[in-house]
């Protein structure tokens, strides 16, 4: 591995799901005054070892859209999420400051690949008068664990439907909807 990406940054197809969760580069987390913070990155390469009392830990080198940062993935979370936590698979990150030492500590890992299949809970689509009535039925074909309510235009009025049965709606559904020219805006 030569430490960077020859086509496109993993994280790059994320950004919209990165701005609803409020994701933070790495490097503006450490500079800023928060003190917590979510951070997304991609495991680059993990080595793990064991403390002086036989501990195990891991130093896990993470890449982001900016650089490069390591961090410790101490006991409990390396056996809780050992399993998962593999070279090239990305993941969102709960990081806190020590004021103390003025190091990162991770408290928190989650497989970006879970995050972007949980289903959100309530969805509003506005639709413009060109819409498609037929793609919107196989877009939302499927039942799930989402509420959606459709806003259509129609000739200077807005006409608002709440669909009885909840529906699949994830990220990827989000991704896929935004790129019809009918779809005027969704609010998750």
């Amino acid at each position: 591995s030569i430490g960077f990406y020859i086509s496109d940054h993993p994280l790059n197809e994320y950004g919209e799901i990165f701005k609803q969760l409020n994701i933070s580069a790495f490097k503006d987390f450490s500079k800023n005054d928060l003190n917590e913070a979510l951070v997304a990155g991609t495991i680059m390469s993990i080595q793990e070892k064991k403390s002086a009392k036989g501990t195990p830990f891991a130093i896990v080198k993470f890449s982001d859209n900016n650089g490069e940062f390591e961090l410790f993935l101490f006991a409990e979370l390396l056996v809780n999420n050992r399993d998962k936590i593999k070279e090239s698979e990305s993941f969102i990150l709960t990081l806190q400051k020590d004021k103390s030492n003025g190091r990162v500590n991770l408290r928190k890992i989650l497989s970006l690949e879970e995050i972007i299949n949980k289903p959100y809970s309530k969805v509003t689509i506005e639709l413009s008068e060109n819409y498609n009535i037929e793609e919107m039925k196989k877009l939302l074909g499927n039942k799930g664990d989402t509420k959606i309510h459709l806003i259509i235009n129609n000739k200077n009025k807005k006409i608002h439907y709440n669909l009885q049965d909840s529906r699949k709606f994830d990220f990827n559904q989000l991704k896929t909807m935004k790129n019809k020219e009918y779809v005027k805006k969704i609010i998750v």
